[in-house]
């Protein structure tokens, strides 16, 4: 079995830009959108996960950022587990809509959320200068705006600053999912913003190999200022049931996530119409977003009836709708930004030993080993996620040993605590903190 050597080291628009291009990045949740003011939690002694041997650290984990998105949540209780101090300087800003859309963008919300954005700076400014020493200025996700703002206030305590951004703005909404021209102002607007975010940081988090390459290339930022940390599941959420799943003899199908390019979901409904005529394979897409309309409207045009369309749930909810699949579908996009990425969901189904059915890809192969602890399909899409799924439902064996591998490769290598152990003892020693 092939596993990763090191996993840890590795309109108003016009009126308000900014702010009308960071809503659209991030992903809604269901936090209660209190403001948590410097919350301090106590770490256990360095070491649970693989920090033994080096002293005592503490990160300031500063910003607007979604706290209760996955990758901020995975950083953040994985350093803790590896005994570092994380101290959250906090404003919740994105966490207060679910839908990032729609009445969202209105001139009336956007001037609003200026404002909030402006109001959660002043805030920010004020909670900086409470929360006293710290080693590591750390700048989560989505933070570019607020990484401008953290250079300047570490003029104070002038410490590492390390840069969790998980994605280039530029990258995902101008050359992935082309909401933006890219000679428009807004996209060069994009281009800098992240280019100066990158650049000014002491560390840059990404999640792939593939990822660093290429966004080191776009933005000419050294290679060697970059560290990959996969993405990772919260395992409090996601882990292996120990209920058996309905039995029924409906053999379940379940895509789920915002409705993209880099997911190719076009793919998934012509190899569910391949499939119609196999009466007990059913899909649940769970899901909405930028391509919504050209979905449905596919559907209907090939008069799906294996198909059921759940717009959202609540994001506790999804470990529910995942053990009761039998299949969970990755990605399957065309675009290039698929071929950097191994998105959320392919952890969570790992985290749970579900097999996963994903395109093929660059990024793919630094973790994954097709026909071991995955299925990977190769083009033409349709019919191999069409020939995947047929096999997984014939073979048990086959789907007992992916779902096997998977578990064992995420509880071996893709814990929380293992999962940023590597982090931890890289910021340690590239900037040899000590309390």
């Amino acid at each position: 079995m092939k596993h990763p050597r090191d996993l840890g080291s590795q309109r108003g628009m016009k009126i308000f830009p900014l702010t009308f291009i960071l809503s659209l990045t991030g992903r809604g949740n269901n936090s209660s959108g209190k403001r948590d003011v410097n919350d301090r939690v106590p770490s256990p002694l360095w070491g649970e996960g693989g920090g033994e041997g080096h002293s005592h650290l503490k990160i300031c984990y500063f910003g607007t950022y979604e706290k209760n998105y996955p990758r901020n949540r995975v950083i953040i209780e994985g350093l803790r587990r590896n005994g570092v101090e994380v101290i959250e300087c906090h404003y919740p800003l994105w966490e207060r809509e679910h839908h990032k859309t729609g009445g969202y963008l209105s001139f009336i919300n956007l001037t609003l959320l200026s404002f909030r954005l402006l109001w959660g700076y002043i805030h920010l400014c004020f909670r900086y200068f409470r929360i006293g020493p710290f080693d590591i200025l750390m700048v989560g996700y989505i933070g570019q705006m607020d990484l401008l703002l953290a250079k300047l206030l570490n003029l104070v305590h002038r410490r590492p600053l390390v840069f969790n951004p998980l994605i280039s703005l530029y990258d995902t909404l101008v050359l992935d999912r082309g909401i933006f021209r890219e000679r428009s102002v807004l996209a060069k607007l994009l281009y800098y913003l992240d280019k100066w975010s990158m650049k000014l940081s002491d560390l840059v988090i990404l999640d792939t190999d593939t990822h660093i390459e290429h966004i080191a290339a776009l933005f000419h930022v050294d290679r060697k200022k970059f560290i990959r940390v996969f993405v990772g599941a919260e395992e409090n959420l996601f882990y292996s049931r120990q209920s058996a799943p309905m039995q029924d003899g409906v053999f379940r199908v379940l895509f789920y996530g915002k409705y993209i390019p880099l997911h190719g979901i076009h793919h998934i409904l012509h190899a569910a119409k391949a499939l119609e005529g196999n009466q007990e394979i059913r899909f649940q897409m769970i899901g909405k977003g930028q391509l919504s309309r050209e979905i449905r409207e596919l559907a209907l045009k090939l008069e799906l009836r294996n198909i059921e369309f759940i717009e959202w749930v609540r994001y506790e909810e999804l470990p529910g709708y995942i053990h009761q699949a039998d299949v969970c579908l990755g990605i399957f996009g065309d675009t290039d930004k698929a071929r950097r990425v191994i998105p959320n969901k392919v952890f969570q189904c790992l985290a749970m030993g579900k097999p996963v059915v994903t395109r093929a890809s660059q990024a793919f192969s630094e973790l994954l080993t097709g026909g071991h602890d995955v299925l990977f399909c190769e083009p033409p899409y349709i019919q191999s996620i069409k020939e995947s799924i047929l096999r997984l439902k014939e073979d048990a064996e086959l789907k007992r040993r992916l779902s096997e591998n998977a578990l064992e490769l995420f509880r071996g290598h893709l814990a929380e605590a293992k999962l940023t152990a590597g982090l931890a003892e890289e910021i340690g020693k590239r900037f040899a903190c000590n309390s």
